[in-house]
């Protein structure tokens, strides 16, 4: 029996016994190298491909073929995985951000983010709320001293309130004016 130490192709096709493919291997039909798996039907189910711009992804698919779910490496070397309605639309993202700062970003049907919930660089907590336009209505954070704060925002995404304890436990409220200047109580 001869062996060969190579094999050279553009595409390999693994086949069932009724000859439907199952898995393709391939370094040009999508423009970057992908290794294709597909179900009973011939509905590409996970993908693990190169983008045009060099980052890994893996995609998984639901039966209608629609992506559910993408891992990828972003451009700055990022990870995410960002999973999909049935309508494509990104839902919920998970990434790490600046100085792996991870973030979880949920969005409305239109692809719009609503919540944002992360941990800060400093390391701490931060929650933030949109509104349908995508403009920061509310945040909730704790500082690394332990001290939470609350801020509401206006329409234009300015500070109207501030509610915070600090350090020493003592309260704070603060309101502001369309100009950001503080309005006595």
């Amino acid at each position: 029996m001869n062996t060969t130490d190579e094999i050279q192709a553009r595409s390999v096709r693994l086949i069932d016994d009724q000859g439907r493919t199952r898995i393709s291997l391939s370094a040009g039909d999508r423009a970057e190298p992908s290794l294709v798996f597909y179900d009973a039907g011939g509905r590409e189910r996970m993908a693990i491909e190169l983008q045009a711009n060099g980052m890994p992804s893996i995609i998984l698919g639901d039966q209608e073929h629609n992506a559910r779910m993408v891992i990828q490496t972003l451009p700055d070397g990022s990870p995410c995985i960002c999973q999909m309605d049935s309508s494509g639309v990104g839902r919920a993202v998970i990434s790490l951000a600046d100085q792996d700062s991870p973030e979880l970003h949920l969005t409305d049907a239109d692809g719009q983010i609503r919540v944002g919930l992360g941990v800060l660089p400093s390391g701490s907590p931060a929650l933030s709320l949109f509104d349908a336009n995508g403009q920061f209505r509310a945040g909730f954070n704790v500082l690394m001293d332990g001290s939470p704060g609350l801020s509401l925002h206006d329409h234009n995404g300015a500070t109207r309130i501030s509610v915070d304890v600090l350090a020493d436990g003592s309260p704070g409220v603060v309101f502001l004016d369309e100009q950001g200047q503080e309005v006595p109580i």
